[in-house]
């Protein structure tokens, strides 16, 4: 298991405590990733079979009314973040940059 991004282990943490099982997640902040590319986006990603209709439901709306981008793929994690998520589909949320510091404040 890889470790979580500093920035969001607070949000993370919280996020799987309320049963929304997390399987990946990214802050995209520099200071998390000191030597990568310049990253304008963090993700939070989830499972859906992890993940109650309502829930998943939930996390939709919610991120659309906050302004974020919402990804789903029922084909899986196959050509997303590679093998460790292959054959679980997929429902991600998107943080850019510009929204960031105020979604973690409310953390």
């Amino acid at each position: 298991m890889r470790p979580i991004d500093r920035g969001i282990v607070g949000l993370i943490t919280k996020l799987n405590n309320a049963g929304y099982k997390t399987v990946a997640s990214c802050s995209g902040m520099r200071e998390d990733h000191p030597r990568g590319p310049r990253l304008l986006e963090g993700y939070i990603s989830f499972s859906k079979k992890d993940l109650t209709t309502e829930q998943q439901e939930k996390i939709k709306t919610v991120a659309k009314a906050v302004g974020l981008r919402v990804w789903e793929s029922p084909l899986g994690w196959k050509e997303y973040v590679g093998t460790s998520y292959r054959g679980k589909s997929a429902l991600a949320i998107y943080i850019p940059e510009s929204k960031r510091q105020p979604i973690l404040a409310q953390v």
